[in-house]
């Protein structure tokens, strides 16, 4: 009779570690269907990074940052910068976007009092159709922060 007892305790701690591992930030970003989140958690840390960049914060580089759909996000600001050597440039485009992420960004950036020398806005006719399916998943639930 004990036997019995400890299987439905033992299946509940197993099922309850199942899901622990599957909550895990690790996993979670593989078994999504939508991976846009990918980008804009990057985008997170692409932006920490401009705050700790000693050239921008001491202005002996110009700073460009570029906001825009997936048009614009796979311009590398690595080989811009080989064009314009005087410029810091970072990308912050992601895919699935609207106008709402740029004011984000812009309203982070000038909260930070970072003062870009260019802020290359690019949008694209989706962002601005209601219907769009694609941008009515992605884009609120993984572009911004609770407090915006």
């Amino acid at each position: 009779m004990k036997k019995n007892f400890f299987y439905p305790i033992l299946l509940l701690v197993g099922i309850f570690i199942f899901d622990k591992i599957f909550l895990l930030d690790s996993i979670k970003k593989y078994i999504k269907s939508d991976f846009t989140h990918i980008y804009y958690e990057t985008r997170e840390e692409l932006f920490e990074q401009i705050l700790k960049d000693e050239e921008v914060l001491t202005k002996k580089k110009k700073l460009l940052i570029i906001l825009g759909s997936s048009r614009l996000l796979y311009f590398d600001a690595k080989e811009l910068q080989e064009f314009y050597p005087n410029w810091k440039i970072y990308n912050l485009s992601s895919a699935v976007t609207t106008p709402a992420y740029y004011y984000y960004y812009v309203e982070k950036i000038f909260k930070a009092k970072l003062k870009p020398d260019l802020i290359l806005l690019e949008t694209d006719s989706n962002q601005f159709n209601e219907n769009s399916p694609v941008f009515k998943g992605s884009n609120l639930t993984y572009s911004f922060s609770p407090s915006f």
